[in-house]
């Protein structure tokens, strides 16, 4: 399974969108499973001839299916890994936006448009199948993605929340709390939460606890400091916290975690394991 990974061309998608994933596989490869695990992000994933399956709770099959033209796939809101089996020949171009991102192109909230499950269909406009397909048709990457972004640009209407704003910046930087943010910002902590989960479609404390999980992985894959100084650097106040959420987001150690992350394939979104 190849997977290419670009950031946006476009001045203006740059601002909500965070990146494009294009991943395919031949007929001939084994079968595939991918982890992926919590993220802020939203991904919006459209597929040629395959059909999604949801076998159990967080695990699903992506299979070929003759005939199948199109199928469109949102992933969010997730907190724990989400395992996906690949198998047959396919291709699947990602779109995934920051976290308040996918707002700047739906007249509704995002929140207006989640299901329980975690992925699921969606079609955000009246013209996105047919475009998606002639899209699909097409055997160039490139070309996709270019042709891909103009059709976003053309959708966009843009998305700004001055507040939520600062609350993403104030969770990447610094410890985060809940209550002190709202007092400070002169907003009740209700009225916040319902704000937040409104436009990313998690409440503040989910975002901030798979915020500091993913600086975590950035911070040990790139500086390969201790799990102490890993779990200090990204927001936690001890490692035991760090151990507790970390377990709860992958299934796994934060030791046993980074044994197994495959560094040469990561991504922002997807993690493959050895």
């Amino acid at each position: 399974m190849n997977i290419i990974s670009v950031s946006p061309k476009s001045d203006l998608l740059k601002n909500y969108i965070d990146s494009f994933y294009v991943i395919t596989r031949t007929a001939s490869e084994k079968q595939t499973d991918v982890i992926v695990f919590p993220h802020v992000n939203v991904g919006l994933s459209i597929v040629k001839q395959n059909q999604l399956t949801k076998v159990s709770d967080n695990y699903y099959e992506v299979r070929f299916k003759e005939g199948e033209k199109f199928n469109s796939i949102l992933a969010h809101g997730y907190n724990n890994p989400i395992h996906i089996n690949y198998s047959g020949a396919f291709q699947e171009i990602s779109i995934i936006f920051k976290p308040l991102g996918i707002n700047a192109f739906l007249e509704n909230d995002i929140a207006s448009y989640f299901v329980n499950d975690s992925l699921h269909t969606f079609i955000p406009f009246s013209d996105f199948e047919v475009e998606m397909e002639k899209i699909l048709e097409l055997n160039d990457a490139t070309q996709q993605l270019e042709i891909l972004e103009k059709y976003l640009e053309n959708k966009c209407i843009g998305f700004e929340h001055e507040l939520l704003t600062k609350a993403l910046e104030a969770m990447n930087s610094e410890a985060f709390s809940v209550k002190e943010f709202a007092q400070k910002h002169h907003i009740s902590v209700k009225s916040f939460i319902h704000q937040f989960k409104k436009y990313s479609g998690r409440t503040p404390a989910q975002h901030y606890k798979i915020t500091r999980f993913r600086n975590s992985i950035r911070k040990n894959t790139s500086d390969y400091i201790s799990l102490t100084e890993t779990a200090l650097a990204s927001g936690y106040f001890d490692q035991s916290h760090f151990i507790k959420d970390f377990k709860k987001l992958t299934g796994k150690k934060p030791k046993d975690f980074f044994k197994s992350i495959d560094v040469n394939h990561k991504s922002k979104m997807i993690y493959l394991m050895n």
